[in-house]
C-alpha cells in the first residue's frame, strides 16, 4: 500500500481509509460505507461503483512514479 499512499498524497485525494477487496467489486462496499466519490483504474470498478449511484473518477497509475 506504500505506493498507493504516496500516489494519493502526491494528488493530495482527501483519502479517509484503504479497503482491499480482493479485486471484488465495490460498488456494494463502497455503498455500504456511504462513499460519494470513488478513485479507481479498473473499468469494472467504476462501474460497479456508478451502478450504486457512487461518483466516479478513472485514475492513471501509470503517470506517477512511487519510486521518488
Amino acid at each position: 500500500h506504500q505506493a498507493l499512499t504516496k500516489y494519493m498524497a502526491h494528488y493530495q485525494w482527501p483519502v479517509k481509509e484503504i479497503h482491499c477487496t480482493s479485486e471484488a467489486l465495490k460498488g456494494p462496499l463502497l455503498q455500504k460505507l456511504g462513499i460519494g466519490l470513488h478513485y479507481d483504474d479498473t473499468e469494472s470498478q467504476l462501474q460497479s461503483a456508478n451502478q450504486y449511484g457512487i461518483k466516479t473518477v478513472r485514475v492513471n497509475p501509470n503517470e506517477f512514479d512511487a519510486s521518488h
